[in-house]
């Protein structure tokens, strides 16, 4: 699956537009469950970032996951997504980071293949 999000909104930003952030991300499905991640962000205060991380899904529309900004902080989140078709559905997804910064998202994903 690969999956394109952009922040909503984020704790840390004072201003209208004054930060944004958006990125990229892969998912490869161990099982309907399990899913290990990897991606890039683009944020306007620090530039590119590589997330690699990890996906749990206790059901198919929610997940759970945990993301190593890597040089940077860690974050834990969830999040939710309606099916659009067999292949592509809206992503809404939150995220607490260390640091102590919270992020809301929304985004698209495409699945390739066939549902493990």
């Amino acid at each position: 699956m690969i999956a394109s999000h952009f922040d909503l909104i984020k704790s840390d930003n004072d201003g209208f537009l004054e930060k944004m952030q958006g990125g990229f991300e892969g998912s490869y499905y161990f099982s309907r469950k399990l899913a290990a991640t990897g991606g890039v962000e683009w944020w306007t205060d620090t530039g590119v970032i590589v997330i690699p991380g990890v996906r749990f899904c206790p059901i198919d529309e929610a997940f759970l996951r945990v993301r190593g900004l890597v040089g940077k902080d860690l974050s834990i989140g969830g999040g939710f997504a309606k099916p659009l078709s067999d292949k592509l559905r809206i992503e809404a997804t939150g995220d607490l980071y260390f640091e102590g910064h919270i992020a809301i998202r929304a985004g698209l994903a495409y699945g390739f293949g066939p549902r493990p």
